[in-house]
């Protein structure tokens, strides 16, 4: 006992916990972007954890107010030149990327820098886990879109594994239980 899978509620192959943060940079992650006037909307697809929609505004509105929270936080995007910017604030406590939280501040740009490709930059910020803010690049390639669509992933929340799973791990957490 005392893993990082001991815990079935932390089992991120088990759990629809959606996609992880950034948005890019998983193994098996595909996206599709449409743009619309003063919207971008991203869905992001992650295999078996499941997936995600973002509906990022481009119309200049401010963040939401601090205390209203969102599992993927808030963005908000503009144009600086031809890279887009979405900036990311508002995480709950639930959130978790390397330990930063509510917190967290994530920038993205999305620079496009060929017919067929887009340079992601993403800069993460949050004092209270790491010195110093970090920023890393990603190129993200077009797939064909004729033999790469996107379906919507189904991920394994209601299996019936789960259920052997969870159930076993309340027995454990029950006082007298004889195996900790």
């Amino acid at each position: 006992m005392g893993g990082g899978t001991d815990n079935p509620e932390d089992r991120p192959a088990d759990r629809c916990r959606g996609i992880g943060l950034p948005f890019m940079g998983s193994s098996g992650t595909f996206s599709r972007y449409v743009q619309s006037p003063g919207w971008l909307s991203i869905y992001h697809e992650d295999g078996h954890r499941g997936g995600a929609y973002r509906h990022i505004p481009l119309d200049g509105r401010p963040h939401l107010p601090n205390q209203v929270r969102e599992w993927l936080g808030d963005s908000v995007g503009r144009w600086e030149g031809d890279t887009l910017v979405v900036d990311t604030t508002n995480f709950t406590i639930q959130t978790d990327f390397q330990g930063s939280r509510d917190n967290l501040h994530l920038v993205e740009r999305y620079t496009r820098t060929a017919p067929d490709r887009i340079m992601y930059r993403a800069t993460i910020e949050d004092p209270t886990t790491f010195t110093a803010p970090w920023t890393f690049e990603l190129p993200l390639m077009k797939a064909d879109e004729k033999r790469n669509q996107i379906f919507e992933a189904a991920c394994h929340e209601g299996n019936y594994a789960m259920v052997g799973i969870l159930a076993g791990a309340r027995l454990l957490e029950k006082p007298g239980s004889t195996r900790r």
